[in-house]
């Protein structure tokens, strides 16, 4: 059922409180139909589709089995919806205006679709007693969720809630999605990655984490092409099977400058893209993180970096738009001298105080800078950083 005029000015979900009788469901005539009220035709795909529509009263599917898809475009909603614990369809809230999604422990078999929706903070979730506009802690999607071009306000408070989830096709905050609060997703599974190209994250909790993805697992993270943190990232115990990308990203760090840009303390990846737009506003923490390949250029570090135990293969560089290995280059020494001396326990050893022979310094207490013959620089962070042999090499 389709209930917009097709005129603009009077489609406007911004406006839909104003929509009349004629454009008003009852929001317990949709549980009703979705609960079997209407028997599907024979060999029919039962999905119910409905624009336009002004949802009065609370839209509670709380528990309920839906063999029915559920799609609703362009609507404006009374009240929050409650899908936690609910096993279902493919689900599809595009375009509107929802004071609050509660879905926490859902099972959807198909995507969630929120893509252009405007999710306001609704009451406080009553899986952590906290006001939160998009709940999905221990929820299973087998599809994707959508919310590219959507924009989530809970201002100081968790825009989203997904520690737990499981979301096999992957997790979608790209054109021009926003988000005013925190984005959790503590021990998320998202075999399908995290892609969040160009959003915008701002008014971050009251701790200044706009993004924490601490012991999640992913295929790939995408923070990339004008991503914009106004907050702290946290990304501490996260793996990720393949790519990490900052390229072009901006990461401006808690609103009160007081805090970190970047928190990734035993973050594993292959490859690791840190080629900023510009240099962080706060400090980046790689304490006892793993990388295969790191990337990254001139506005890539700010003035103070955690390098204790970080760990990686081998450096490439940004210049003028190409990437090349930074070994072998004849400034490649001095600009990681330079990059390693920006963390606060730097401190070299001359030579002439390690132990022969042994490739270990004479004393354990403090970092060290040295040769190495495979590598243009070797740097050990004594006795916590190691690469192999005990040495973080490019």
């Amino acid at each position: 059922m389709d209930l917009r005029t097709g005129v603009p000015e009077e489609d406007r979900v911004a406006e839909g409180e104003q929509w009349g009788p004629v454009r008003t469901v009852r929001a317990a005539a949709i549980v009703a139909l979705l609960q079997g009220a209407n028997t599907a035709q024979p060999g029919a795909v039962a999905c119910l589709r409905l624009a336009g529509a002004r949802m009065s009263g609370h839209l509670n599917l709380a528990g309920a089995q839906i063999a029915h898809a559920l799609w609703l475009e362009d609507c404006w909603f009374e009240e929050d919806v409650d899908l936690s614990g609910a096993s279902t369809q493919s689900i599809a809230i595009v375009g509107s205006r929802v004071p609050g999604v509660e879905a926490g422990l859902i099972r959807i078999e198909g995507r969630l679709d929120l893509r252009r929706s405007r999710l306001e903070s609704g009451s406080a979730s009553p899986f952590h007693r906290r006001v939160t506009a998009l709940s999905l802690i221990n929820a299973h999607v087998s599809g994707a969720v959508n919310l590219n071009g959507a924009e989530i306000t809970a201002p100081e408070e968790w825009a989203v809630s997904a520690g737990g989830l499981v979301a096999e096709g992957g997790f979608y905050c790209q054109d021009g999605f926003v988000a005013h609060g925190e984005l959790r997703f503590m021990g998320a599974q998202l075999p399908g990655g995290l892609h969040m190209r160009g959003a915008l994250l701002e008014r971050p909790s009251r701790r200044g984490v706009a993004l924490a993805l601490d012991n999640a697992v992913a295929s790939t993270l995408d923070f990339s092409d004008g991503f914009t943190a106004n907050g702290i990232v946290r990304l501490r115990g996260t793996r990720i099977s393949d790519d990490l990308t900052f390229e072009g990203a901006v990461l401006n760090g808690p609103p009160d400058g007081r805090g970190p840009s970047l928190v990734a303390l035993r973050m594993q990846t292959v490859d690791f893209d840190f080629t900023l737009a510009r240099p962080p506003s706060g400090t980046v923490d790689l304490r006892g993180a793993q990388v295969s390949y790191l990337h990254d250029s001139d506005h890539s570090w700010p003035d103070v970096v955690e390098l204790d135990g970080f760990v990686y293969g081998s450096i490439k560089v940004d210049e003028a738009g190409e990437r090349r290995e930074a070994v072998g280059r004849r400034d490649s020494v001095a600009r990681r001298v330079a990059w390693i001396r920006r963390d606060p326990g730097y401190s070299p050893i001359p030579m002439s105080s390690w132990r022969a022979g042994t490739g270990r310094p004479a004393t354990t207490t403090t970092p060290a800078a040295y040769s190495s013959p495979n590598s243009a620089i070797g740097v050990k962070l004594c006795p916590r950083a190691r690469v192999g042999g005990g040495t973080c090499s490019t």
